[in-house]
């Protein structure tokens, strides 16, 4: 029993020294990461079965639920004010569905970039790596603590506005056992083949829509948390290279005075070509980062554009906003869809700067006493940074906030839209 506790007591400092991440040690970066992707099904633990059956569960939790919505839908397509209450949630049940089968898939090449990571970020500075993982661990906790909140309260809300009204049960002239009301409500709009309101079935059904929303919600958080840590974790190795070169001669003049048998035009050498392999290393790995992520971020920003303008729409158009728990329920909801956008579109603009300051970091180095060889190296440098490697949504636009504005402005316009069909109906 004691050696219980003391493990207990051994674990919550172990999350924390998870969470905050070893500056010193490059391979713990994503530590806190590869834990949360557990959680829900991604990234399982070589040689443990019983992380390898999370995914098949929330795979099959999702999948279930996403087709009753989707019949659900198929039935009120007409309706376009019940279209408003059902595609936000829908939405993001298909997005989160996609997302787990797709890293599922890709399953390889995800732990080789977390690998990668691990294996060629450089410690470099501790202040300026401290100084990157604490950004993006206050993303990840205001992104994670906030996702929780909104997910909690939409879960809660159908019982709290019946609790409200005190019209949750009615009672069955037929049988002694107690039925909802006909007003009572669900997480999420949803057919299904038997009598959901007599109220042990009402339970069980509210249940697992619980159980699938969160999960949906998670993966969501999950994979964006991770891309949102990768991106700024580049963003910290491409300031590092940069002020390596802003600093190269000095860097060479300190080699060469500690060492025999060279100089400091010759380290000079070593140093620049240390840096353009470097500068290729974390090139190939924002290449990857684009790679695996480029079809997902198309899939994220066409849901969220249905998600935003529906959720807008029903937000003006519902006739349940008499209630305030209805509304603080969607406005949640469309604050955290804003926030999302806004998270990832910053960390594509935040690497973008970070890349081009590459060039002028080369640049303000003093490149004209350099021998013609690391000119040579810096011109590389120079020209390779002026073409950055980009983040892009399904290689069509790049992640930026440009793209953000431009995806605010189009979900008003389909807002606009949904409120002239409203209007003509």
């Amino acid at each position: 029993m004691e050696e219980a506790v003391e493990a207990a007591r051994g674990r919550a400092p172990r999350l924390l020294q998870t969470l905050r991440g070893d500056v010193a040690a490059p391979a713990h970066y994503l530590a806190f990461n590869v834990w949360l992707c557990r959680l829900v099904g991604l990234l399982p633990r070589p040689g443990q079965p019983l992380w390898a059956t999370v995914q098949p569960l929330v795979w099959s939790c999702l999948l279930l639920h996403l087709m009753c919505e989707l019949v659900d839908i198929a039935l009120n397509i007409a309706d376009v004010q019940q279209l408003g209450k059902n595609l936000p949630i829908s939405s993001l049940v298909g997005g989160s569905w996609y997302r787990l089968s797709y890293f599922t898939m890709r399953r390889d090449a995800y732990w080789r970039l977390v690998s990668k990571v691990g294996e060629s970020f450089h410690r470099g500075a501790p202040g300026r790596m401290r100084r990157w993982l604490r950004r993006s661990r206050g993303f990840t906790l205001a992104y994670f603590v906030y996702g929780t909140i909104v997910c909690l309260f939409w879960l809660g809300h159908p019982l709290l506005l019946q609790q409200t009204t005190h019209t949750m049960f009615t009672s069955s002239n037929s049988t002694n056992r107690s039925r909802m009301s006909e007003t009572a409500e669900f997480p999420s709009g949803a057919w299904y083949p038997f009598d959901v309101r007599e109220r042990r079935v009402y339970g069980a059904v509210y249940g697992f829509q619980c159980l699938a929303l969160y999960f949906a919600a998670m993966l969501i958080m999950v994979t964006d948390i991770m891309f949102i840590t990768l991106m700024l974790l580049a963003c910290g190795q491409f300031e590092e290279l940069g002020d390596k070169l802003r600093h190269c001669w000095e860097i060479a003049t300190t080699r060469a005075l500690s060492r025999a048998g060279t100089t400091p035009e010759r380290e000079l050498q070593k140093v620049l070509a240390h840096c353009v392999r470097y500068h290729d290393m974390l090139l190939g790995i924002v290449g990857d980062i684009e790679d695996l992520h480029w079809t997902s971020m198309l899939v994220n920003f066409v849901l969220q554009l249905i998600i935003l303008s529906f959720l807008a729409f029903e937000a003006t158009a519902s006739a349940d906003l008499t209630n305030p728990l209805k509304g603080t329920n969607l406005l949640m909801y469309l604050v955290m869809a804003i926030f999302q956008l806004f998270l990832l579109c910053s960390c594509g603009d935040r690497l973008m700067e970070a890349e081009e300051m590459v060039a002028r970091a080369a640049y303000e180095s003093q490149w004209f006493d350099a021998p013609q060889g690391a000119k040579r190296s810096l011109s590389i440098i120079v020209m390779r940074a002026r073409l950055p490697q980009r983040v892009t949504v399904g290689k069509v636009v790049g992640l930026n906030l440009v793209t953000f504005s431009e995806t605010l402005s189009r979900a008003f316009s389909y807002f606009t839209v949904l409120r002239q069909i409203r209007t003509s109906n």
